[in-house]
């Protein structure tokens, strides 16, 4: 679902469109179009209280009270590595930063904008960033985070971010088969790493990687790894982990 953009919201844009003029990047279309879907607004405690389109719900000036839902994939191969994207430079938030498998929004419509059917929106995402054919059953909710971070001048994150872990076993699950079938709009580059390595590498070089990912690395990964590969023994923590 969309909704038309303001003459104020469109100043905006033109601004993101002269911000990667002077980085040499044409922003892509489909990048633009995504800015006028309806995210979904909630109180502290998930209760849903309305929606918001996507431009506003990240824009610092109007200095959300709210958050809007969100999620983040963690998923792992048989290896019990996990997959993690760096972000494209023709993202509008957090260019070329590393983070977790999927990260996007549910939309405001009748089959993503509940607790149970969010899945749906993981669904959607995988395939359009990474190309993956998944169904609702590979992913199982670990918990939800609360969290705000700044990503430039312009934007900002304020999310309720509902974590989701999967493992896939398929053999030809690997590096060179998914470069072949990521989405460079949304995806420059992928790898699959320990958990060890990642949380090293978080603390060597923070600047590599989205806030939310180190956030959640930090206080949560070797955790996520334990049950990434151990989906039987997940218990799902209703208990929302604040960052803020």
């Amino acid at each position: 679902m969309i909704t038309k953009i303001t003459f104020c919201q469109n100043k905006i844009i033109s601004q993101i469109k002269f911000l990667f003029s002077n980085l040499n990047v044409k922003i892509d279309k489909s990048q633009i179009e995504s800015l006028k879907e309806k995210l979904i607004l909630v109180d502290k405690k998930d209760n849903k209280i309305g929606n918001i389109n996507k431009l506003d719900a990240h824009l610092i000036e109007k200095k959300n009270k709210y958050p809007h839902r969100a999620f983040s994939v963690f998923l792992f191969d048989k290896n019990n590595k996990m997959l993690i994207q760096q972000r494209s430079i023709k993202k509008v938030t957090f260019p070329l930063l590393w983070s977790n498998t999927c990260c996007s929004h549910p939309l405001d419509i009748s089959n993503e904008n509940t607790f149970d059917n969010i899945k749906n929106a993981v669904v959607r995402r995988m395939k359009f960033e990474l190309g993956l054919n998944t169904n609702v059953d590979l992913y199982h909710l670990y918990g939800r985070i609360l969290y705000k971070a700044p990503s430039n001048k312009i934007f900002e994150e304020f999310e309720l971010d509902y974590i989701f872990l999967a493992k896939i076993f398929d053999n030809n699950f690997n590096k060179r088969f998914m470069k072949s079938i990521i989405n460079k709009d949304e995806v420059k580059n992928i790898m699959f790493k320990s958990v060890n390595f990642i949380l090293k590498d978080i603390e060597k070089k923070p600047q590599k990687y989205t806030p939310w990912f180190k956030m959640i690395m930090n206080k949560k990964g070797k955790e996520i790894e334990m049950f990434g590969n151990n989906l039987d023994k997940l218990v799902y923590k209703e208990d929302i982990i604040n960052f803020i």
